[in-house]
């Protein structure tokens, strides 16, 4: 499973609560990881509901072979931090 949100949303957030807004290397290009995980010759899958995740999930259950099930997930939504 491949948690995808474009950024590096730890970081992103570090910044925007201790840095005043001051993003630097954090917003990426999206990468479709399906495609990759064809590439490299297994299945690949995209989930952006909790159903498709459901249901990837079911169908990978006894896998016979590696795949790859990407999730994409909410920028903007907030990593629990602890300091």
């Amino acid at each position: 499973m491949v948690l995808n949100n474009d950024v590096l949303g730890r970081i992103k957030h570090v910044q925007r609560d201790f840095y005043q807004e001051k993003y630097i290397s954090t917003d990426f290009s999206h990468v479709d990881f399906s495609p990759v995980a064809k590439g490299f010759g297994t299945r690949g899958s995209t989930a952006r509901t909790l159903e498709e995740l459901k249901n990837f999930l079911e169908m990978e259950k006894y896998p016979k072979d590696p795949s790859v099930i990407e999730i994409i997930s909410d920028p903007r939504e907030s990593p629990i931090l602890r300091f």
